[in-house]
């Protein structure tokens, strides 16, 4: 149910339309209008707001363009008051449109330096479309609102219209007593289909890899994490597999660290592979190089169990999450491309 208000005597509107909601309709168009420009209908707005017995308000309106279709309904909302020291009998809100679309930012300009009461377009009197307002006593305030069919504006070039209502009285009935308007534009849908063109969609599947100096991988908690259910690896395979086109692009590099994890994490072999007799060294020669194991922080005497069972503990965990990412990757690669 509409609210009324009731109030002594409301200042006078400033304007029948909000500069804001012009900026919000029209951004991309008005910003090529200069402010001067823009300062112009504000003015004439403020001036045919002295004169007008009814002064109108749009506050609502549920888009901001149109497209070529012709169905559905445009709402929109907003107030009137009662300037005058009359009461007001049989006050009816109709929509009205222009017929000719703007598509220049010249004409645009020019429209915004018509007067508020400016002849810019028919109103719509169908049944149904118009919203009835109460006796309005003076200085009372009505919220109003009203639904237009789609179609019954009737326009279908793409540009920019003209959009608004008109209040008027029973005793007025071909003339305006308050007025209201804004820009909507009308963005015509392109005639024929955009032809379809073939894509390729690509997936990268990679992570940072880092080792540790004995060569095995560094950081586990976070391999569990990525691997496990709802990882970021785990969710590239989930997604990865609803694709039937999808290209995969493969790091080896990351292939290789999980296959480390799914086989627990081992040290890198650095035995020697040649099982021949080695050469004496020669005298005054330098020593030969310490082995890996020499060069690797020896475990610290204060180490107690609890903290090598939790080691154990992570490497088990990353060995687990590697095993079963590597069983789904087989499963998701299946049938695809591969980079």
């Amino acid at each position: 149910m509409p609210v009324r208000q009731h109030q002594a005597r409301p200042p006078r509107p400033r304007g029948r339309v909000t500069a804001a909601l012009v900026l919000v309709l029209l951004a991309p168009l008005l910003l090529m209008l200069s402010a001067t420009t823009l300062a112009a209908p504000a003015r004439a707005a403020e001036e045919t707001a002295e004169s007008d017995p009814l002064a109108m308000s749009i506050d609502e309106l549920d888009t901001v363009s149109l497209d070529g279709r012709t169905k559905g309904r445009i709402t929109v909302r907003g107030k009137v008051t009662n300037t005058t020291e009359e009461e007001w009998h049989g006050v009816k809100v109709y929509p009205f449109v222009g017929d000719t679309p703007m598509t220049t930012s010249e004409e645009l300009a020019e429209a915004a330096e018509l007067p508020a009461d400016s002849l810019v377009g028919e109103r719509i009197v169908t049944e149904g479309t118009y919203a009835a307002i109460p006796d309005l006593a003076p200085g009372e305030t009505y919220s109003w609102s009203l639904s237009v069919p789609r179609k019954r504006l009737e326009i279908t070039e793409p540009g920019v219209y003209w959009f608004g209502v008109h209040a008027l009285g029973s005793t007025t009935p071909n003339t305006a007593d308050g007025r209201a308007r804004t820009f909507l534009p009308l963005v015509k849908e392109p005639n024929k289909k955009a032809k379809a063109e073939k894509v390729s969609l690509v997936m990268p599947l990679r992570r940072s890899v880092v080792y540790n100096g004995d060569g095995s991988v560094n950081y586990l908690p976070g391999w569990t994490r990525d691997l496990g259910a709802g990882g970021r690896l785990f969710r590239m395979l989930e997604t990865g597999a609803e694709m039937p086109d999808l290209t995969w692009a493969i790091d080896p590099a990351l292939i290789d660290a999980v296959r480390n994890l799914a086989e627990g994490n081992p040290a890198r072999n650095l035995a020697p592979t040649d099982e021949g007799e080695e050469e004496p060294e020669e005298s005054g020669s330098q020593s030969a190089s310490p082995s890996a194991s020499a060069l690797l922080p020896s475990p610290s005497p204060s180490m107690d169990t609890d903290a090598e069972k939790a080691m154990d503990e992570e490497t088990e965990a990353a060995q687990k999450a590697a095993t079963v990412w590597l069983g789904r990757l087989e499963d998701a690669l299946a049938g695809h491309n591969l980079l």
